[in-house]
């Protein structure tokens, strides 16, 4: 069987802020381009920070040819047969202090994503409007009782001031095996530090069977900086924190514009033979 041109190549594509325009649907160049590079052996998947029951609200079925990066990481899953293939919770430690940071700073909403379950104390004005505008069933936790189950994530909502406090709180408490990262500038994200977007990538490619695939990520913020920092090659939709831009090898079209379109051109023109 001949082999395609975007053979033993994955894209690994954010979804809000790159995959996503700006009305949170996939951008038509996208799909378009996408059809085009797995007809011709490329391998694409997303990796977002939202969980199962946030990404399956999306019209996404088909698009990822290979399993999906959930949970900023914490999860890879086949998306169409929602079956987990690989997770890792946050540490119990770090889940047990969850309750507390919500006491300490009552004006935050803290949000627990779980396998079955999206659960967590409080829940402020700009947490409602996300879980409305995304379809998420939020069950309500009792003020001060802590959870004890797995938890894939955690989501603290605030303004941006209180949460560079609590991020910086939890590191000076060196609390174990927890990434901290921004995914707005209203949501800071908890997960299991060895559980990453980036250090998600090669269990990704070792799951496909190709482990020595070139690994191409494209990310818009900073919860997408390892993952850009880990793969071979990176790039950043022009509508990115120039954090990543600085970062990337790449600059493409906007969110809007689509971004994954023009990596794929750009993949064809330079790293195809």
């Amino acid at each position: 069987m001949p082999k395609g041109k975007f053979d033993n190549i994955i894209i690994v594509s954010d979804l809000d802020g790159t995959f996503f325009n700006s009305q949170s649907v996939p951008a038509p160049a996208n799909l378009e381009a996408l059809a085009y590079f797995k007809a011709n052996g490329g391998r694409f998947t997303f990796a977002t920070g939202r969980g199962e029951t946030a990404v399956h609200k999306k019209p996404l079925g088909g698009v990822a040819n290979i399993p999906v990066i959930l949970a900023n990481g914490a999860v890879i899953a086949d998306y169409d047969r929602y079956v987990r293939l690989r997770e890792v919770p946050m540490h119990p430690v770090c889940v047990g202090r969850l309750h507390k940071i919500q006491q300490a700073h009552p004006q935050t909403a803290v949000t627990l994503v779980c396998k079955d379950l999206v659960c967590g104390w409080n829940r402020n004005e700009r947490m409602q409007q996300y879980i409305t505008h995304n379809d998420i069933p939020l069950t309500q936790l009792p003020p001060g009782q802590p959870f004890t189950g797995a938890v894939d994530k955690t989501v603290i909502c605030g303004d941006h001031e209180e949460l560079l406090q609590i991020a910086d709180e939890l590191r000076r408490a060196n609390v174990p095996d927890t990434a901290i990262m921004f995914s707005t500038d209203y949501f800071l994200e908890l997960v299991n530090e060895t559980s990453t977007k980036g250090k998600a990538l090669r269990p990704l490619a070792e799951l496909c069977g190709c482990p020595d695939a070139t690994v191409f990520a494209i990310g818009d913020y900073q919860n997408d900086l390892e993952m850009l920092q880990t793969a071979d090659f990176s790039a950043t939709p022009v509508n990115g924190l120039d954090e990543l831009k600085h970062q990337a090898d790449y600059v493409v079209a906007s969110n809007d514009e689509g971004a994954v379109a023009d990596l794929i051109r750009i993949i064809e023109k330079k790293h195809c033979k």
